[in-house]
């Protein structure tokens, strides 16, 4: 599949999705340890849109 027809398949919900549980998974492994969320939600967000070719 080409970067351009993922990045058509995936809805902004879906996108959404994959950013929310990247951060959950990342909060976990610090044991949700408080005052990272922003931080780890921006950089998921980074991650998910360089894998859609964003």
């Amino acid at each position: 599949m080409s970067k351009r027809s993922a990045r058509a398949s995936i809805s902004p919900r879906e996108r959404y999705e994959m950013i929310a549980t990247m951060a959950y998974y990342r909060a976990e492994q610090r044991n949700f340890e408080s005052g990272h969320d922003v931080e780890d939600w921006l950089e998921c967000e980074s991650i998910i849109d360089s894998m859609l070719g964003k």
